[in-house]
């Protein structure tokens, strides 16, 4: 039975890094097969894989399954530390489990705190001594890659709770062109419902939301001096510099 008990040994609720110094390669560890979930609470780390590197932003995770020629780090792209918390699995189906949703969805996914996987995963913090039954311990890791695997696969975040989606989705491009009506297409919904929607479920609307976290993201920027003020409005999502100026200026 040993051999499909998933272990939960390693876990660390909450850690904060800011230099550059934070940096795993996932090569060479050991021998020891294990699986590493790593959630961003704020900021935003660095996943590579495959000759890819992937920013990992609030909301989200990135999967690894040591060894593997992988690496991640603190991103350094700003002075704003990356909070993360992490999960180590070890044994039973978790490495197949892992890579198998690795797969299909990608090494850096969506794992919304109120959603049941993420409710899931926080659960494993509030767990007992490392005396407590191993089985309950395996079949909630089991649980919580079942589920994840369920959420990624059939859009149920998004389908449970909109806005939580649009939130996610603010969160992890909130540098790109994103637009209103963009995020209500998404959850399938017209741009004055989502509206309405999102101000009930914030007490906000969702165009000062994502404006808060892209003027949020330009502070962090031009706290290092090394920053433009056009630099810092053209990576947080701005179009210009003035574009930038009346954002700040409304969110005074």
């Amino acid at each position: 039975m040993d051999d499909l008990l998933i272990s939960v040994p390693f876990k660390v609720e909450r850690e904060s890094v800011s230099s550059r110094s934070y940096f795993y390669d996932n090569a060479h560890r050991g021998d020891a097969c294990f699986v590493i979930v790593q959630r961003t609470i704020s900021g935003t780390g660095m996943f590579s894989s495959r000759g890819k590197v992937y920013d990992v932003p609030e909301g989200s995770a990135f999967l690894s399954v040591v060894p593997e020629a992988s690496s991640y780090g603190f991103r350094g792209r700003s002075s704003a530390p990356w909070v993360f918390s992490w999960l180590n699995f070890y044994g039973g189906p978790s490495p197949g489990m892992a890579r198998s949703i690795r797969d299909h969805h990608g090494p850096v996914l969506p794992l919304p705190k109120n959603s049941p996987a993420g409710k899931l995963y926080q659960s494993f913090f509030g767990s007992g001594s490392k005396r407590a039954d191993p089985v309950p311990m395996a079949a909630k890791a089991y649980s919580f890659f079942v589920e994840w695997s369920r959420e990624l696969g059939h859009g149920t975040v998004e389908a449970r709770d909109p806005i939580v989606g649009a939130i996610q989705t603010m969160r992890a491009r909130f540098h790109e062109p994103l637009g209103i009506k963009t995020l209500a297409d998404q959850v399938g919904m017209t741009r004055e419902h989502f509206t309405r929607l999102f101000v009930e479920a914030n007490g906000t609307g969702p165009a000062a939301y994502l404006r808060d976290i892209r003027l949020r993201h330009a502070r962090s920027l031009l706290a290092n001096r090394a920053n433009s003020l056009k630099e810092a409005a053209l990576r947080s999502g701005f179009p210009s510099v003035a574009a930038l100026r009346r954002a700040q200026g409304a969110g005074l």
